[in-house]
């Protein structure tokens, strides 16, 4: 039996589509992939990680947004909603939606089973094509685990965090603020049963 065609559609089509889909997809050059939903200790951390942000960020010009705003990389073009996202500049958007950010200076992802490796490989290297990105933070919602990458140059990422230990602070440096990872997981399974898994 011969391959099913690949249904290539248009960003236009995607973007209507997105507005009264059930669920949430990526678009990736003309494919839509959909999107994994994610676990309770998932949905602690992103909370977690939202209300120590979005204190912090009160009164200052720095915008952190949740996980129904997308980022646009126009080079592909390739549209996807991170866990959470911090804008420190005007924010610019898509010329064909204002849902869609083009110039994230954060992009913080909660990784799961089915999407730590895509979102370490795949996903990282299409966000690094943004050129306003400073900063790529990845969460494990698996064990205690937190990893920051900063970029030193236009092509250069350096690891900059990579801690298990509950007791251990991590700075994002883009916006100037340290957090604990008692803080990240805290309401969280992992925490609360002081499970932390070694590496």
């Amino acid at each position: 039996m011969s391959a099913q065609p690949i249904v290539l559609i248009s960003e236009e089509e995607y973007l209507e589509m997105e507005i009264s889909s059930p669920f949430k997809s990526e678009y990736f050059k003309g494919e839509v992939f959909a999107m994994a939903g994610g676990t309770q200790v998932h949905n602690n951390i992103g909370i977690n990680l939202t209300l120590l942000i979005g204190n912090f960020l009160k009164n200052k010009k720095c915008r952190l947004y949740s996980s129904d705003m997308k980022i646009f990389v126009p080079k592909y073009p390739y549209y996807t909603y991170p866990d959470l996202s911090i804008v420190c500049n005007k924010p610019e958007y898509s010329p064909l939606t204002d849902h869609a950010i083009t110039n994230p200076s954060v992009i913080i992802e909660v990784l799961s089973k089915s999407t730590e490796n895509y979102d370490k490989t795949t996903k990282f290297g299409l966000f690094r094509q943004i050129p306003s990105l400073q900063e790529f933070i990845l969460v494990s919602s698996l064990k205690h685990h937190v990893e920051i990458y900063h970029r030193f140059d236009v092509e250069v990422w350096e690891q900059t965090a990579d801690t298990t230990k509950l007791e251990h602070t991590v700075l994002i440096k883009e916006i100037e603020l340290e957090i604990t990872l008692a803080d990240i997981y805290e309401n969280t399974d992992l925490l609360e049963n002081k499970i932390d898994f070694k590496r």
